[in-house]
């Protein structure tokens, strides 16, 4: 088994990079829809928000669920003209 050096040299720096208050993928997930809520209207993040914002900046699996639920609250309903 051979380990691309580039991906090493990623997950070696994604590691230093991790922060006691690191939050997991499932911790985010339990409050997404605020933190979209907060992101839309322009507010100042919480801490907690501010977590979540390092988490997505480390976590393409998040991110692409976030995208999604920015993309999918941004679509007109069948009300929207």
């Amino acid at each position: 088994m051979t380990i691309d050096h580039d991906k090493l040299t990623r997950l070696a720096r994604m590691v230093a990079g991790t922060r006691p208050d690191e939050l997991m993928c499932d911790q985010v997930m339990d409050v997404i829809c605020a933190y979209f809520e907060a992101v839309e209207s322009g507010a100042q993040l919480t801490p907690e928000q501010q977590a979540i914002a390092r988490h997505l900046e480390a976590c393409p699996e998040c991110v692409e669920t976030f995208h999604g639920l920015c993309d999918a609250c941004r679509e007109p309903g069948p009300d929207d003209s």
